[in-house]
């Protein structure tokens, strides 16, 4: 099967973010079995060498030079939602819909990046916040004792091995979040808020309990120290996290779900 997909962001390397991670691993998987036509708009910060390894997992690579951004807040926001259909871009892809080479379409989000901002300060071992670009604010949390901020790190794999929990404490957003399944994967303790765990079924009937939710203040206090004060809770959580992602969450399940959208019979 032919699939076009439409990126506003390059999606290479797939450390970069949670849909250049999701997206990367799809398509890798998906180009196994299936013809992948990409068209992307990177950023100025990408480089030849990242454009020309994203092109060796696709078919064809089409690379529109996105235009630069003018300036920051909400304005910023709208300019840049327009500027990811120039016409250029979109005159392209009208010819190969007209084409009709493809059988698939998809169109991959840019990326909204939530940062952890700790509310609190908890006399436990250091707290690291770990990702690229920490906007100023989080970079002003470095002044409080304990507090780490990285910036962007090479393996965000390495800080989760080293890490004895992830706290999540997300506000906005929908669908599952990747920072919490690579948390869970590496078995991680885990504890966020109902928009961290979304989609995730951590406990219930029948369900052995993978992550600890909090809300507020006080949840986020209640549950962090309890894994600090039992070695069994900590060593039960670990494991049956990493289990429900091992029996629902691996890319190979997670292409199989998304091949079997794209090779339906759509009415």
């Amino acid at each position: 099967m032919n699939i076009l997909m439409i990126s506003s962001t390059l999606l290479y390397p797939s450390r970069k973010g949670g849909t250049q991670g999701r997206t990367f691993n799809l398509l890798k998987y998906l180009s196994k079995n299936h013809d992948i036509t990409v068209i992307v708009q990177p950023n100025a910060d990408v480089s030849d060498e990242e454009v020309e390894k994203l092109g060796k997992f696709v078919s064809e690579l089409v690379v529109f030079t996105r235009p630069r951004d003018a300036k920051t807040g909400i304005i910023a926001k709208l300019q840049r939602l327009a500027q990811f259909l120039q016409q250029e871009m979109q005159n392209w892809i009208d010819r190969a819909v007209k084409s009709q080479k493809f059988s698939i379409i998809t169109s991959e989000h840019s990326v909204n990046e939530i940062y952890i901002r700790p509310q609190g300060q908890l006399t436990y071992p250091d707290t690291l916040i770990v990702g690229g670009n920490p906007s100023l604010e989080v970079q002003e949390l470095t002044k409080l004792k304990g507090v780490i901020v990285t910036g962007r790190v090479p393996s965000m794999t390495t800080y989760l091995h080293q890490a004895t929990m992830a706290v999540i404490p997300l506000r906005t957003g929908f669908e599952i979040h990747s920072k919490t399944l690579e948390s869970m994967a590496a078995g991680v303790l885990v504890v966020a808020s109902d928009r961290g765990l979304e989609g995730l079924t951590v406990v219930g009937n029948n369900v052995p309990l993978a992550a600890l939710s909090a809300n507020s203040i006080e949840q986020y206090y209640t549950a962090i120290s309890s894994f600090f004060e039992s070695a069994e809770l900590r060593e039960k959580l670990s494991r049956n996290a990493r289990k429900l992602i091992e029996d629902n969450y691996t890319w190979q399940q997670a292409v199989a779900k998304y091949e079997q959208v794209l090779t339906a019979d759509i009415c």
